[in-house]
């Protein structure tokens, strides 16, 4: 099931996903960090613009990509994007939250399924009162 997991020990992380990508928040304390750091590690092709859009659009498509099951693992969670205003890490929950869905029912339109798959896309972030606390406030499920 696609979706935010949350674990107590990074090694405890089990997953059979064949791309994974790994943020500390400690190194993603603001946008441009954390676009960059998330534009490296998947790869996203030049015409990435470094914004919430542009990163929804890249990550509902990854067809450069080779494999079709993908996780990204958060630690240091209170720290990430702690430079910015609070609402930023809500819309980049959002935006992973709603990529997850969108990997899991593809194909989402007619015609869809001749190119794009569906696949697994699970974020796994370290179990802490505030990544809780976020997810309960914008009603996104999880799961241990």
């Amino acid at each position: 099931m696609n979706g935010f997991y949350l674990f107590d020990k990074e090694a405890g992380v089990s997953n059979t996903d064949s791309i994974v990508v790994k943020f500390d928040g400690r190194n993603h304390r603001n946008l441009n960090d954390l676009f960059s750091g998330i534009a490296l590690q998947f790869r996203f092709p030049d015409y990435f613009n470094y914004n919430f859009d542009s990163l929804e659009e890249m990550l509902n498509d990854l067809n450069w990509l080779e494999d079709n099951n993908f996780s990204i693992i958060i630690i240091n969670y209170k720290l990430l994007l702690a430079d910015e205003a609070p609402e930023r890490k809500e819309i980049f929950l959002q935006i992973l939250n709603d990529v997850a869905a969108q990997w899991e029912h593809v194909p989402n339109f007619e015609g869809e399924s001749n190119y794009r798959h569906k696949s697994d896309f699970r974020i796994y972030v370290e179990n802490t009162p505030a990544i809780v606390n976020d997810l309960n406030k914008l009603g996104i499920a999880y799961y241990y």
